[in-house]
């Protein structure tokens, strides 16, 4: 009786009427919220594109045919450049960078920084003070910190608690659900904002759900992980540690551990390495069998070493990856759009700002229907086809 009743006439039933005053006050509560970060967001889809539209000189060199230096030579040119930061780790050139990118990091603050493809030569770092990156701030720490990026987590679940309220809410009836997919532009604005709130979302829900769903995910990792192995088993990546012993210091010569993983992995190359970050971490050499994409993780194999002994400690294979490491591995491309050129990027962009639209939308909606208290307004009541 429940369910018929909600298929043919929803605007009856108490479970609806319900939801509709989650949807109403958590998106009162969230909205400026939701708007500031999905706005940020949408601004950030292209942040690569403009970062080397704006630094050509860090991304590009000028003569690409050219071989590219050995990645230690870059290292160590690196770490000469900049004694006083702790250099994180390095790539060799790439399709976004012909480059060498690394990454820097000095009072906990990380910088991008780049070497010459043919001499490993220091170019320089990514400054940090441009529109971009207190945009990127914005979006990722609300300006706050680890504090900003905790409430994100937050922000993360009203917003997919705003999309499966709002599914449910926009159901109008059996005989009226292939009229709420448009809009009619010919009928009075009230009825137009309405109608726009609600064919926005819901050819926009699952995008939306997906941002919502990545972004708990960066702010709550570990048991954003837990949560997926309870469903699709995963391979954790190893925990590897160095064996410090009295006297022993950190070997300097990198080489050592590079030469190694190529002569386990004669048809690879080297795409990148992570050094130590801790006092018994271990030295990291990333080799991929073929010019694969950064998602397409099955071709890459991490050697770690011992970094006083040069003792390989582990070879991680990922080409026997699970569903729930393939999951996993795509989140971050999944929130930003990243694994299918600009048209992919274009759409990101364009369902990022679907959030803010549906704010504003709804904000006039509350405003006619309870400020204004304006009886004409299609979402006056909540037996109205709104709510």
């Amino acid at each position: 009786m429940f369910l018929r009743g909600f298929v043919q006439r929803p605007q009856q039933v108490w479970f609806r009427r319900a939801l509709f005053q989650i949807h109403l006050w958590v998106g009162i509560g969230a909205g400026l919220y939701i708007f500031v970060v999905c706005t940020s967001g949408a601004a950030l889809v292209f942040r690569p594109e403009i970062q080397r539209k704006l630094y050509p000189n860090l991304f590009y060199s000028t003569n690409k045919a050219a071989p590219p230096a050995e990645i230690a030579t870059a290292v160590e040119k690196i770490k000469s450049a900049y004694p006083d930061h702790s250099l994180l780790g390095l790539e060799g050139p790439a399709a976004t960078h012909d480059t060498f990118l690394g990454y820097l990091e000095k009072d906990e603050k990380i910088s991008p920084v780049f070497a010459n493809r043919e001499t490993g030569e220091v170019l320089g770092v990514l400054p940090q003070d441009d529109w971009l990156r207190s945009v990127q701030d914005l979006h990722f720490y609300l300006l706050a910190g680890r504090t900003g990026l905790f409430v994100n987590g937050i922000g993360g679940l009203l917003l997919l608690l705003m999309c499966l309220t709002g599914l449910v809410i926009w159901w109008p009836g059996a005989m009226k659900w292939r009229r709420a997919f448009s809009v009619d532009f010919r009928k009075n604005w009230k009825r137009v904002i309405w109608e726009l709130h609600s064919a926005t979302g819901i050819w926009s829900a699952l995008l939306i759900a997906m941002f919502a769903v990545t972004g708990v995910y960066f702010a709550f990792p570990q048991y954003f992980r837990t949560a997926v192995n309870w469903f699709l088993p995963m391979t954790s990546a190893p925990r590897v540690v160095s064996k410090p012993s009295e006297g022993l210091q950190r070997l300097p010569d990198i080489r050592r551990f590079i030469t190694t993983a190529e002569a386990a992995l004669p048809d690879a190359k080297v795409t990148r390495v992570s050094l130590p970050n801790t006092d018994n971490g271990p030295f990291t050499v990333v080799m991929t069998r073929a010019d694969a994409a950064e998602f397409e993780n099955t071709n890459y194999v991490y050697f770690y070493f011992d970094q006083f002994t040069g003792e390989l400690l582990h070879k991680w294979d990922r080409a026997g990856e699970t569903p729930g490491d393939v999951v996993m591995s795509w989140l971050a491309y999944l929130h930003v759009g990243s694994f299918g050129g600009v048209l992919i990027k274009a759409v990101w962009f364009l369902f990022g700002l679907t959030p803010p639209l549906l704010f504003l939308t709804g904000a006039v909606m509350w405003w006619n229907r309870v400020l204004k208290k304006d009886p004409s307004h299609p979402g006056v009541s909540l037996r109205s086809t709104h709510g």
